[in-house]
């Protein structure tokens, strides 16, 4: 299961980076249609001005970046458990809970944030009508994260309950 999971999290990491890359490259070339796509915004609507394309790959890239941070953690965390480490285990948790709650604010940032960015240059009539707010599925990232965060915590003062039993005896 160790070497699925592996596989599985460097497949999604290879694939978004690869839209990251060719949407930007696209985007910096002049052709901001796969930019557009990415943010689910019709790929015809106007050029956007290079400042907001600029901010929107680096939001793409620091998405892919805290996804990246994310699967490595869980690599790690699948290597210390396999070595019956916990107290390794436990503190790679709460890194886990951060990098994903990192990765969640990213990709709010990118999705609502850089959707704004991209049209902000067409007039008001002709622009399309975003959501600033939005309670989707991956609402589900920002609890699971903070649920391993809490985890983390729980487990570290277990760890230092065990030792302290173990001084004693």
């Amino acid at each position: 299961m160790r070497y699925l999971a592996r596989g599985v999290m460097a497949l999604l990491w290879g694939v978004l980076v690869l839209v990251v890359v060719t949407a930007s490259l696209s985007a910096l070339g002049g052709e901001a249609g796969d930019l557009y796509d990415l943010l689910d915004l019709d790929p015809e609507l106007p050029e956007p001005p290079r400042g907001p394309v600029l901010a929107v790959i680096g939001l793409a890239v620091l998405a892919a970046a805290a996804l990246g941070w994310f699967f490595w953690v869980c690599h790690r965390m699948l290597s210390a458990a396999r070595g019956h480490d916990f107290v390794r285990l436990t503190r790679l948790l709460g890194r886990a809970g951060q990098a994903l709650a990192a990765f969640w604010l990213s990709l709010q940032l990118l999705e609502r944030g850089g959707g704004h960015m991209l049209i902000a240059h067409l007039p008001l009539p002709t622009r399309p009508e975003l959501d600033w707010v939005s309670v989707e599925l991956d609402l589900m990232l920002l609890v699971i994260a903070i649920v391993l965060w809490a985890l983390a915590g729980a487990l570290d003062r277990a760890a230092e309950i065990d030792d302290e039993n173990r001084h004693f005896l």
